[in-house]
């Protein structure tokens, strides 16, 4: 048997992205992202709101999976439109 002696490039990895932008149910037209992460390792960031109600869109893709850890000082409510619609009309 004879094994190749060739150095073969270390495949190429796509990095995974986290984009967060102000969004609303009622309007189509998207926010100006205020949030970008783009990495192929372990990255962290901070994002800083005035006081106030917001709501984020989060969106995230990754070919090799994600986890995401969200913390506050504040309480803050994560999830889908039958989740935060009773917090925005109360």
């Amino acid at each position: 048997e004879q094994f190749s002696t060739e150095i073969k490039p270390p495949p190429v990895v796509t990095p995974g992205t986290l984009v967060a932008e102000p969004y609303s149910w009622k309007s189509l037209v998207t926010g100006q992202p205020i949030l970008r992460l783009k990495t192929t390792g372990t990255k962290a960031a901070m994002l800083s709101l005035p006081a106030g109600r917001h709501v984020l869109k989060f969106m995230m893709s990754s070919n090799l999976g994600h986890h995401v850890h969200m913390c506050s000082t504040a309480n803050f409510t994560f999830g889908d439109e039958e989740t935060i619609m009773p917090m925005l009309t109360a």
